[in-house]
């Protein structure tokens, strides 16, 4: 209740607390009324309003109040419109700075806090985003339904971390903001709030977050700091899952030059100086060659080559990977066309996915596009995928694998052991093949343990009824130690190294007259 003059004792109190006071009676007969009512003290004024209407008492003191009804009623309407107006000029500011799936301050708002606070001289202050690792995979293939309780779980986590040293906003899809004094976001603190699973609609979902931070001091630029952050988070992304970087002057010249090599990039995609190679895989018992890899490769202007491991995450991260990868997919299909029609007929192509390519929910057609185009029959393509597609969830991996096996398509899951090399999910992703990473291959002939794995991995291909291909092999003592163990094929310099197109025909000449 609002109260002024004599009343202004009850101001935010309860009308009952006026006891018996006639002004009770009058507004509520007003209210009931829904009109003015006159007395000889003063007069009820009833305010309509959409929703919940208002009644106002105004003390005459006595004297009668000469005003015409209509008058009355037309001040009345315009001073309920202005509350209706003041009510939606809040509604606007709300949504202007409040995220309204989370509840939480929005970036305009997160900005505007951190600017107060540096302004306000208040002692260092450091800035952080929270990124959710594969979110966008995990809204794809689970829907955007479950996307949005896993935001609101994730928020209700950082907000209970954060209470009474933070503030805690939602400035981007999957990523939030923190600001607080300097020391009270602690990136080990935040990293464990992703520990435990989350549980989202009855069922438990494991994730973890990428963490950019940097510190403020008074004096500097709200904006640029929120920069400085995003630039520390693609840091922190770059080196894995669930990493943290503090923003320094280096990571920005850094990412500089990642800004300068991914337009470098798109700028080598579009005038096609993007080109494949093509490295032989063989069977290691008979030496007959089953097919190839196909791999991408970067050559500049001036004829230097900029290394796979430098372009290819860039690609992964910014997206562009996803029309290059189709590019080398439909390629590397109508080179097994030509193959087959320059004499070296049966040959498969193996072609790598990323993660980003499998969560596209067009994946599968763009694969059945790319194989009509070719003329080319489903049995001829073998798609290597990494053990980090798991992390979209065993059920939905499951299905899209399903949906490319079920057509004949191989798949190989491509340096098993290296990532996150959980056994639960292998025997429900009917993959085709294992490929042992070159690194174990390479301890085959080194008097340590882990030249173990390789045939641990070898041991469980079969058991699982897949066969096993090894990379990097390059000399013959590993060649038949892999035959030893019962690896079925094998792929590296003792081989053939990668080569463009011409040089693999001469190569498979040469193979097959015994001259190699």
């Amino acid at each position: 209740m609002a109260a002024a003059g004599r009343y202004s004792a009850l101001m935010h109190g309860r009308l009952e607390a006026l006891g018996d006071d006639p002004v009770v009676s009058l507004l509520r007969q007003c209210l009931d009324e829904r009109r003015n009512i006159g007395s000889a003290q003063g007069v009820a004024l009833y305010f309509p309003a959409d929703g919940v209407s208002f009644a106002a008492y105004v003390d005459t003191a006595g004297r009668a109040l000469q005003v015409d009804e209509p008058l009355l009623q037309m001040f009345c309407s315009h001073i309920a419109l202005c509350g209706r107006n003041v009510k939606l000029m809040e509604r606007l500011r709300e949504l202007a700075f409040r995220d309204p799936l989370v509840d939480l301050p929005n970036r305009v708002a997160f900005l505007q806090e951190v600017a107060r606070r540096l302004e306000a001289g208040q002692p260092a202050q450091t800035l952080a985003l929270v990124d959710i690792d594969h979110f966008g995979a995990l809204n794809d293939l689970l829907g955007h339904r479950y996307g949005d309780l896993l935001l609101q779980e994730v928020a209700r986590r950082l907000t209970a971390m954060a209470a009474g040293q933070a503030v805690v906003a939602r400035v981007a899809g999957d990523v939030f903001g923190l600001v607080g004094a300097d020391g009270a976001l602690d990136p080990g603190r935040m990293t464990a709030l992703f520990a435990e699973p989350f549980l989202i609609d009855g069922g438990e979902q494991r994730i973890s977050a990428s963490i950019g931070l940097v510190r403020g001091q008074t004096g500097d630029d709200a904006a640029s700091l929120l920069k400085d952050a995003f630039i520390a988070l693609k840091r922190a992304k770059g080196e894995g899952l669930g990493r943290h970087a503090y923003f320094c002057p280096e990571v920005g010249v850094e990412t500089r030059e990642r800004t300068r090599l991914l337009h470098g990039l798109r700028d080598a995609f579009q005038r096609q100086r993007l080109f494949l190679v093509y490295q032989p895989q063989v069977d290691l018992v008979s030496a007959r060659v089953l097919g190839f890899e196909a791999l991408l490769r970067w050559r500049n202007d001036d004829g230097s080559f900029v290394p796979p491991d430098r372009f290819i995450p860039l690609a992964e991260q910014s997206g562009l990977i996803v029309p290059i990868g189709q590019w080398v997919l439909r390629s590397a299909l109508h080179t097994l066309a030509m193959l087959d029609r320059e004499g070296f007929p049966g040959l498969r192509a193996a072609v790598n996915v990323s993660v980003v390519q499998f969560r596209d929910p067009l994946f599968v057609e763009v694969v059945d596009r790319a194989l009509a185009d070719a003329g080319m029959s489903a049995d001829r393509l073998e798609l290597e995928v990494t053990e980090s597609v798991c992390v979209l969830g065993q059920d939905a991996v499951a299905a899209q694998l399903g949906a490319l096996t079920r057509r004949g398509i191989q798949v190989a899951i491509d340096d098993f052991g290296t990532g996150f090399s959980s056994l639960s999910y292998l025997d429900r992703l009917g993959a085709d093949r294992l490929k042992i990473d070159r690194s174990f291959v390479q301890s085959l002939e080194q008097p340590c343990g882990s030249a173990r794995i390789a045939e641990m991995v070898i041991a469980l291909a079969r058991r699982l009824g897949m066969r096993s291909i090894a990379e990097g092999v390059e000399t013959e003592a590993q060649r038949r130690r892999l035959i030893e163990l019962g690896c079925d094929e094998g792929q590296g310099y003792l081989f053939g190294r990668p080569m463009a197109l011409h040089d693999f025909k001469a190569w498979l000449r040469s193979w097959q007259s015994g001259a190699v």
